[in-house]
């Protein structure tokens, strides 16, 4: 009864680009992060041809999609106080993690 999205990584990009090391970290990192304003991994697996995160859904699709499909390009000041607080909270626990984003 739950919902998840799935992060498909193709085996054959990832070796062409020489990132088996990126994605393994990065694996890593979601199942280390336990914040309810990060994207967690809930569990993955691994086909022939690709590997397959499978994350916890944030309700109300991603910020750029409101940004730019939700009428008028932008936001009110008010909801931008309101995003950049959740994307601090979210930045504050990666870093209590000893993550760094980007």
């Amino acid at each position: 009864g739950k919902m998840y999205a799935c992060k498909k990584l193709e085996k054959k990009r990832i070796k062409k680009r020489k990132g088996e090391a990126m994605a393994l970290n990065e694996k890593q990192i979601l199942e280390k992060v336990n914040s309810r304003f990060v994207v967690s991994l809930a569990y993955a697996y691994a086909t022939k041809d690709a590997l397959c995160l499978v994350l916890t859904i944030m309700n109300g699709g991603d910020l750029k999609f409101h940004i730019y499909n939700m009428g008028n390009p932008g936001f009110e000041d008010e909801r931008v106080v309101f995003y950049a607080a959740e994307i601090s909270c979210g930045l504050q626990h990666l870093h209590q993690e000893g993550i760094a984003y980007r």
